[in-house]
C-alpha cells in the first residue's frame, strides 16, 4: 500500500501529541486565475486575497476587522486604504441600510429596537401603542434614523409620520400628525409617530399621557384616537436620564425626583415607555472599548455619496481624516453642512478632487467670514481648525470606495 503524501509532497508524520501542530502552506495562486483576474475582473491576486479573507469572517470579527481597518487607513492614516475599506464602509450599513454605525454597543441597541418592534407588531393580543424612548443631542440624526427604520420594517407596512414638539404653538398642533397616522391605517399601513424635541416644553407632558397609554389624543371637543402605533419620543434634555436613573432604583421616597420631574410629569410619562430606551452616542464618544471617530467616517461617506452621487469612486484621504478628526456642533447636521460646502466643481470623472474642494479653511479670516464656523468647534478655535486642515491636507492618498465583485474560483 502506498504510503499517503502530504499537501505539500512530503512524507506524513506519525501522530504525536508533542509535535506542534504546523499551518497549512500557503498554496500560490496559478498564473493562469492570476491572469483571468486581472483580465476580465480587472483586480490583482492581492486583492482577490484580501476580500476573499474579509468575506470570510462572521459577525463581531467582521466588524471589528472593519473598525480597524477605519482606524489604520483613515483616523490614524498609518497604512495607505485598500480595497477592504469599501467593504468596512459597506459593513457600516449591514444592520440598517442607509444608517451607518460599526459602534458595537449602538448596534446592539438598534437590533433590540428592531426586534421589540416586530414582536409587537405581530402580536394581534397587545392593543397598547409602543413607546420607546430615544436619547440623542440635536443634529445627532434622529429623524433620518426614524426614516431608516420605518424603510427597514416595509414588510410590516410601517410608515412614519414625523413630528417637531419644538414647533408647537398649541396642542391643536397635534392634531394633524394624528389626524397623518390614522389616515395610514385606512390605507392598511402600520403608523410609527416620531415624536422630535418632546422634551422642549415640561408643561406639555401631561397632555402626551393618554396618547402614550390609550392611544388617545384629546383635543379640544375632538377625541382623536389612534390605537395600536409605535411612538417614539426624542429628546436630548439631561433630565431625561436622570429621571431614568431615579425611577429605576424604586424608592418609596419621592423628594428626591422634585428637581427633576416637578409635579411628577415627566416620571409618569416615562413609567409609560414600554419599548425600552436607545441612544444615539455623540460622534466624539471616546472611550477605553469605543471610538465614534470610525462611524463619523463612514457618515461622512454616505453624505458625499448623497451630495455627488451613489457612482463617487475616489475620495481624499484628507477630507476624511479631518471630519474623523473634528468636533462639530450638531453632529451629522454639521457634517452635512460642510460637505454641502464643498464646491461642485471639485467632483470630474467620479473623483473629488483635494485641490477643488473650495472649502473655507485655507485661513482663519476665510474660516471666519464662512457659515462653517457656527459648525466647528476647537480649543484652539479658528486657528487650531485651520492648522489642523493645512497638515492633513498635505496627504495625496485617495480612498477607493469601488466595491469589486469577486468570483468564485478553485484551483
Amino acid at each position: 500500500m502506498a504510503t499517503p503524501k502530504s499537501v505539500g509532497g512530503s512524507k506524513t508524520r506519525k501522530p504525536n501529541s508533542k509535535t506542534p501542530k504546523k499551518r497549512r502552506k500557503h498554496i500560490s495562486m496559478p498564473p493562469h486565475i492570476a491572469d483571468i483576474l486581472r483580465r476580465h475582473y480587472n483586480i490583482t491576486p492581492e486583492t482577490y486575497d484580501a476580500v476573499k479573507q474579509f468575506n470570510s469572517l462572521k459577525d463581531e470579527r467582521r466588524l471589528q476587522a472593519s473598525r480597524d481597518i477605519i482606524d489604520r487607513t483613515i483616523i490614524e492614516a498609518r497604512e495607505p486604504p485598500d480595497v477592504r475599506l469599501a467593504l468596512a464602509v459597506e459593513e457600516s450599513e449591514s444592520l440598517l441600510r442607509g444608517y451607518a454605525t460599526l459602534d458595537t454597543q449602538h448596534r446592539a441597541e438598534v437590533k433590540r429596537l428592531v426586534q421589540r418592534i416586530t414582536a409587537y407588531l405581530r402580536d394581534t393580543s397587545r392593543k397598547r401603542p409602543f413607546n420607546a424612548l430615544m436619547l440623542a443631542s440635536p443634529g445627532a440624526g434622529k429623524s433620518h434614523f426614524i426614516k431608516q427604520l420605518a424603510g427597514r420594517m416595509k414588510e410590516d407596512r410601517v410608515q412614519a409620520v414625523t413630528f417637531n414638539m419644538a414647533t408647537m404653538q398649541s396642542a391643536d398642533d397635534m392634531a394633524q400628525p394624528i389626524d397623518e397616522l390614522r389616515n395610514l391605517k385606512v390605507n392598511d399601513r402600520f403608523p410609527l409617530l416620531f415624536l422630535d424635541e418632546f422634551d422642549s416644553d415640561p408643561s406639555r407632558y401631561a397632555s402626551l399621557l393618554p396618547l402614550l397609554w390609550d392611544g388617545e389624543l384629546h383635543i379640544g371637543h375632538r377625541d382623536l384616537k389612534l390605537g395600536k402605533a409605535v411612538i417614539v419620543l426624542a429628546g436630548s434634555s439631561p433630565e431625561l436620564p436622570k429621571a431614568m436613573d431615579q425611577s429605576a432604583k424604586m424608592r418609596l421616597e419621592v423628594d428626591d425626583l422634585d428637581d427633576i420631574a416637578p409635579k411628577g410629569k415627566l416620571v409618569d410619562l416615562l413609567s409609560r415607555i414600554n419599548g425600552g430606551v436607545i441612544e444615539i452616542p455623540d460622534l466624539d464618544l471616546r472611550t477605553e472599548n469605543r471610538d465614534r471617530r470610525v462611524d463619523k467616517s463612514c457618515v461622512a461617506v454616505a453624505l458625499l455619496r448623497n451630495r455627488f452621487g451613489a457612482d463617487l469612486q475616489l475620495i481624499p484621504r484628507p477630507l476624511l481624516r479631518f471630519i474623523a478628526h473634528t468636533s462639530f456642533r450638531y453632529g451629522v447636521r454639521s457634517v452635512a453642512h460642510l460637505v454641502d460646502v464643498i464646491d461642485n466643481k471639485a467632483l470630474r470623472k467620479k473623483v473629488l478632487n483635494t485641490n477643488r474642494l473650495g472649502l473655507p479653511l485655507t485661513s482663519e479670516e476665510a474660516l471666519q467670514d464662512s457659515s462653517l464656523k457656527l459648525h466647528l468647534l476647537d480649543k484652539d478655535q479658528a486657528f487650531g481648525v485651520v492648522n489642523r486642515w493645512k497638515s492633513f491636507s498635505e496627504d495625496r492618498t485617495v480612498v477607493d470606495l469601488q466595491r469589486r465583485r469577486i468570483p468564485y474560483l478553485e484551483w
